[in-house]
């Protein structure tokens, strides 16, 4: 199989913790991109530092700490989801500081051990002519053109790489 994968992470604040991870499979034998999302319910620990919750980021991502509790799934079993889909990949982000830390955060909690590694997407784009880059991110966006959903967020970067090989169109 010749895959890239790309992710994205919302979370509570900046400096918070993470509460949906998305990711896009760019699968390049069959020229398809595949994307998915798991909300993230919040350990104990998470949710009871009130001040890593940002009503601001909730404003923005649409997520709030009631649906999270209802709806979002267990570190552990995210951890585990998301480990047999990567497998020992690389998933480029468009913020690999932040999602980084948020996934070794997550995995910490799990337990797990985080097969995959984080890296920025920037190392695939950086050889690319401007004007390429530009186009396919305008045609991606077509695509994706949710933002701050982290399915939808990683889809963009998928379909962008989708389109450069494509000559940006």
């Amino acid at each position: 199989m010749n895959k890239l994968f790309f992710v994205d992470f919302e979370a509570s604040s900046l400096m918070g913790y993470p509460i949906q991870i998305g990711w896009a499979e760019l699968d390049l034998d069959k020229m398809s991109v595949f994307s998915d999302s798991i909300l993230i319910r919040p350990v104990d620990f998470w949710a009871d530092q009130e001040d890593l919750w940002s009503d601001n980021a909730e404003a923005m991502h649409g997520l709030s700490m009631d649906k999270l509790k209802s709806e979002g799934v267990d570190v552990v079993e995210v951890c585990r989801r998301v480990d047999s889909t990567f497998d020992d990949a690389i998933a480029y982000s468009d913020n690999a500081s932040y999602d980084g830390r948020w996934a070794d955060m997550m995995y910490q909690e799990s337990g797990y051990k985080k097969a995959w590694r984080c890296e920025d997407v920037r190392s695939l784009f950086k050889d690319v002519d401007t004007v390429i880059l530009r186009n396919s991110f305008i045609r991606a966006k077509e695509r994706a053109p949710e933002y701050h959903r982290a399915d939808q967020d990683a889809a963009r970067l998928a379909w962008a790489w989708f389109y450069v090989l494509h000559g940006g169109g």
